[in-house]
């Protein structure tokens, strides 16, 4: 058997099973403890993968970042600037 949840629909097991992983009988809170474990846990592997990279190349994300950005702007410019001159 399934559930509605706020709009969604969920099996009837992991209710029950939300509800003892937390030791909470309030299934709002259940969930509510449950997600944001798992968004904790996306947080973590995400800046795992970023040391990785930083590593790799040798810059933190923020030099990366203003390096992409810079890119991106002078490639901007110079399409920009290649389509004004052939239009003249």
């Amino acid at each position: 058997m399934s559930y509605l949840v706020d709009g969604v629909c969920m099996a009837e097991e992991m209710l029950s099973l939300t509800k003892e992983i937390t030791m909470k009988e309030n299934l709002d809170e259940a969930l509510g403890i449950v997600l944001k474990d798992y968004l904790e846990r996306k947080i973590a592997d995400c800046k795992e993968e970023i040391k990785k990279y930083e590593a790799k190349y040798g810059m933190s994300f923020e030099e990366f970042e203003r390096r992409k950005k810079r890119r991106s702007m002078e490639r901007f410019k110079l399409k920009t600037i290649t389509l004004i001159g052939a239009e003249l």
